[in-house]
């Protein structure tokens, strides 16, 4: 019983002093915060957080220009915006896409592949931001990723009606290459290590799926995971690390899918952002509730949501201990902001974007 009371003590003082240290740490950031005289506001409450919304209009999603530091949205209606220096959206073109599936920018930003047409035509198209052109994709192609280091290729899988095959595009030559053809359906790609592709089925709680990957230089397929409940991942830019839902637990994982540490809280790894040494995730507020029968389907099915707040999971004891701590940096009950953030990233060293699924407008956090 002693070493119970011990335990729980030692957490209780290790949860202290991590929120002091990033208080302070914010502090510093901002320099010394003073309460003023009078009965202003004190220097605890400077440091709530308040979201901010960026965006006029509901947004389908967003992605950063790495080149130029500028945000792009694409609406729900399917038109081009970017987000000005003074923070109004700006339409980019005229065209407007319906019937939207997702999207994913370039290495840099600068080009984005849109997929529309669900779910009579599924059509695949490239736009170029600064030429305002447009490039298709072969009629046939089913899922798409971006090479990593280029913006100059993407491989492209096409159903064939007996086979599926993997195939690498390079833009300037307008040349495709076959490289791998097998039997497996219904597939999502990720390209996220240079010489590594990634095969992955979609997510489930109800029906179990895996993850594959394919080496360009071995041409070697390995299971990477298989017959996972609830298995849904998402990739730093360097692919070194990754986040993991499985079996109702988010856990850090590396390339090979060893689990390297498990965090504290529940939520999904498209609401989390990586950070160099940090990760930012929004999770539910009432964690003890979290419908793990129904998560993560519902969720992303939008038939479900949550009010969340927001954490910062620090990696610099990633190795060391076999669970990272989560501390909580924005509380929605303290805020009095109800948020269901979704599709996280940093901007910057200490802005976080998001889009709140409560309106669907961009918002960013002053970390």
């Amino acid at each position: 019983m002693k070493r119970v009371i011990k335990i729980i003590l030692w957490v209780v003082v290790v949860a202290v002093l991590a929120v002091g240290i990033y208080i302070g740490w914010r502090a510093l950031r901002r320099g010394a915060v003073v309460a003023p005289q009078g009965g202003g506001p004190t220097g605890a409450e400077e440091l709530i957080l308040t979201p901010k919304a960026l965006s006029e209009n509901p947004v389908f999603d967003y992605w950063l220009n790495k080149s130029t530091g500028e945000i792009y949205y694409v609406a729900e209606d399917g038109q081009i915006y970017k987000i000005t220096a003074e923070g109004e959206s700006q339409g980019v073109g005229s065209q407007t896409i319906g019937q939207l599936s997702y999207i994913k920018p370039s290495s840099d930003g600068s080009l984005i592949l849109i997929a529309f047409g669900y779910p009579q035509k599924p059509t695949f198209a490239i736009h170029n931001l600064s030429t305002k052109t447009w490039q298709s994709l072969p009629e046939g192609t089913v899922a798409t990723a971006w090479d990593p280091r280029s913006n100059n290729r993407i491989a492209y899988l096409r159903d064939n009606g007996t086979t599926s095959r993997l195939n690498l595009l390079a833009l300037s030559t307008q040349k495709s290459q076959e490289i791998l053809r097998f039997s497996q359906k219904d597939l999502e790609l990720d390209w996220v290590l240079p010489d590594v592709i990634y095969f992955k089925e979609r997510p489930s709680n109800q029906v179990a799926s895996s993850l594959w990957s394919y080496n360009l230089k071995t041409k070697v397929i390995k299971t990477v995971a298989a017959n996972e409940l609830g298995l849904n991942l998402k990739w730093p830019t360097d692919g070194a690390l990754g986040l993991k839902w499985e079996a109702n637990a988010l856990n850090i994982i590396d390339a090979n899918n060893k689990s390297l540490a498990v965090l504290n809280i529940k939520t999904l790894p498209n609401k989390c952002a990586f950070n160099e040494f940090r990760i930012y995730c929004s999770a539910p507020s009432d964690q003890l509730n979290v419908p793990v029968s129904v998560f993560p389907d519902n969720y992303l099915k939008k038939s479900i949501s949550f009010i969340d707040d927001i954490y910062l999971i620090s990696l610099l004891d990633l190795g060391r201990s076999p669970e990272l701590l989560a501390i909580k940096i924005f509380d929605s009950f303290i805020s009095g902001i109800g948020i269901d953030a979704d599709h996280l990233e940093v901007q910057g060293e200490n802005r976080l974007l998001f889009i709140n699924r409560f309106d669907n407008r961009l918002y960013s956090l002053d970390l």
